[in-house]
């Protein structure tokens, strides 16, 4: 079995000094992988007689690789999969964060883990993404894609077109579009629904709208979105998953649907989607 291993690396020395990566890289029968960026980063912390096999490229990775574990918690697998671009090769999270929605367990339980991965104890499910095209450029998010306002004291003006025909003015602090994988981030907080990863559509969320009647709207995969944002001396802020941002001009087009990509999530036996509910939120 060969796992590429990718981590939070805020978060390093704490992993170091609890001994996370001597007991990962200890494992019998894997060949374990890191990407050279992080090798650079980890080898001044560990033994260096662990055997670890370095990629000095993304490409061609899911040729090489049978699993991803990624170590953190939701945040580490959003930023795992946009650095590797969104490979096709199944993610193992273990959690070393809080909620992890996406994570399939806590990375103490790593023996357990291994183990199950080697009776093929688990199901994969696919997970859509976003596509953004803004200034040209095609990108994607697998959680949300959030337009909102910079200065935290005023309001912005979003207009929105549903495939190419104008559909209605939002007055807000912003919008989120979500994804199904996102509808219990973001899009949550905002009041927007929670959906099951395992439909094909996405959200639109208004964040704090002026008008009541704005409210949350599921839109089928067929649908293309299209933004601009109009006041003047205000350049509001475009970000993907949490983590990156470009500022919007006015007038600026930002156009999103639901891509063909998606990320391929290991998930535990019990991880059904309305039991992981259950257990996150502490349903009775």
């Amino acid at each position: 079995m060969k796992i590429l291993i990718v981590f939070n690396r805020s978060k390093i020395e704490e992993f170091v000094k609890e001994g996370i990566f001597s007991v990962i890289l200890n494992e019998d029968e894997i060949d374990f992988f890191l990407l050279e960026k992080d090798y650079e980063i980890i080898s001044k912390f560990i033994d260096k007689d662990l055997k670890i096999n370095i990629l000095s490229s993304e490409d061609g990775i899911s040729k090489k690789i049978d699993f991803i574990f990624s170590i953190g918690g939701d945040g580490t697998v959003l930023k795992a999969v946009r650095e590797i671009n969104y490979p096709q090769i199944p993610i193992v999270g273990l959690k070393k964060g809080k909620l992890g929605f996406l994570t399939f367990d806590d990375i103490y339980n790593i023996d357990k883990i291994i183990k199950k991965l080697k009776k093929k104890e688990f199901f994969i499910e696919k997970r859509k993404l976003l596509e953004i095209n803004f200034k040209g450029k095609k990108q994607f998010a697998l959680n949300d894609v959030v337009i909102e306002r910079e200065d935290l004291a005023r309001m912005i003006h979003i207009n929105v077109y549903v495939n190419g025909e104008f559909f209605t003015t939002y007055y807000s602090n912003g919008i989120i579009i979500s994804t199904p994988t996102g509808s219990t981030a973001y899009n949550l907080s905002a009041g927007g629904p929670i959906t099951s990863p395992e439909l094909d559509c996405f959200i639109l969320t208004p964040i704090c709208p002026h008008s009541l009647i704005h409210r949350p709207i599921i839109f089928d995969k067929k649908t293309t979105l299209s933004f601009k944002t109009l006041d003047k001396n205000i350049d509001p802020v475009l970000t993907l998953d949490g983590q990156v941002a470009k500022r919007i001009k006015e007038n600026d087009k930002i156009e999103i649907t639901l891509s063909e990509k998606y990320i391929l999530l290991v998930r535990d036996l019990s991880q059904k989607f309305p039991f992981v509910l259950k257990e996150k939120f502490d349903w009775r």
